[in-house]
Order: structure tokens, then C-alpha cells, then sequence
């Protein structure tokens, strides 16, 4: 089914997993390049919930959580024929160290995912790109996922995008070659 409304999320310390993840971006062709952040620790054909932000125009922005622990599994967004724009308003992002779980949807073998209707647009402040929802924040908490990368939370703890600091010449390269820039 779909639905309209946000994605609340529980956050809590997980000791007993702490998760390593790597990202990369990845050009896919002419107009269509792949973000794509990941559990270094990631089991192929490994059974996960999807959290998938459709918008009807490209893939969806997925996010897909280990069904045992609810931690995040991998995070996937395409760039498809459009531009990063060039962001100038002021935002305050609070970091965390701490890792993340999702509330339990009532996922089931019948339901392994939730379509969410929203869009997501490509944002670049000075070295850091953002992919965030189409809406008005001022102040966001950030989730750390790698070295340097954040999932990005408002304050109702509604997911918000994702935070990609110091982006790479590499990754700026793959944006590039997918004439995202």
C-alpha cells in the first residue's frame, strides 16, 4: 500500500551491533547516476524491509532495514535527469555517534516493504551534497552511517534525507559523467 505520511523512527544506542557502512555514487549513464550507502557487513539475498519514497517519476529513494535488529542495511537514491542546485539557506544539523533502529510497521512475509509517497531533491552546500525531502527544515539531527555520511532526521523524528560531507573528486567525477552537474 501507500502512504502519505512520514517515517517516524526510533533512535537508541544498538551495542550489540555497531555497523560499519561505505558509500558510493555511481554513474548509471546519461542523466541517471545511483547513491548508494551500505552495510559493510551486508548478507546477498539476505531477507529486508523496505521503506521505499516514491515520487512516480524514477526509482525510489529505498531504505532497507535487517529484518533481525532493525538497523539500517543500505540506503539507495538515483539522480535521474536532473541538477544538483546550489544551496545557500542556513541549517543547524546536530550530530549523533549513535546508531538507529525503525519502529515496527508491521512488516510480515506478506509485507516486506511501505511505499511513501514524497519527493527528494539534490542539494550541494559547499563540499557536502544533501538529499533532502522537498520541505522546510531549520534545525536537523543527523545519525551517523560511515566516516561521513548522515541519515537526517527533523525533530519529530520524521526522516528528513541524508547528509554526504566532503564529497570525494570521485563521487563529484560520477556526477559528472551522469550530467548531474
Amino acid at each position: 500500500g501507500v502512504q502519505t505520511c512520514a517515517l517516524p523512527i526510533l533512535i537508541e544506542q544498538l551495542e550489540a551491533k555497531q555497523r560499519h557502512y561505505k558509500r558510493k555514487i555511481e554513474n548509471m549513464g546519461t542523466g541517471l547516476a545511483l547513491f548508494k550507502i551500505s552495510a559493510t557487513d551486508s548478507q546477498y539475498g539476505y531477507a529486508k524491509y523496505h521503506f521505499m519514497f516514491n515520487n512516480g517519476r524514477k526509482p525510489p529513494l529505498d531504505i532497507a532495514i535487517d529484518i533481525q535488529d532493525t538497523s539500517i542495511e543500505y540506503i539507495s537514491w538515483f539522480v535521474q535527469d536532473e541538477k544538483l542546485s546550489f544551496w545557500e539557506d542556513e541549517i543547524s544539523v546536530l550530530c549523533h555517534e549513535n546508531c538507529i533502529s525503525f519502529f515496527d510497521f508491521g512488516f510480515s512475509e506478506e509485507q516486506y516493504y511501505i511505499n511513501i509517497e514524497d519527493d527528494f531533491e539534490l542539494l550541494k552546500k559547499e563540499d557536502d551534497l544533501w538529499v533532502l525531502r522537498k520541505k522546510e527544515f531549520s534545525r536537523l539531527n543527523g545519525y551517523k552511517l560511515g566516516e561521513l555520511t548522515y541519515l537526517l532526521v527533523d525533530n519529530e523524528n520524521d526522516f528528513a534525507g541524508i547528509w554526504w560531507k566532503n564529497i570525494t573528486l570521485e563521487e563529484y567525477h560520477e556526477l559528472k559523467l551522469a550530467d548531474a552537474i
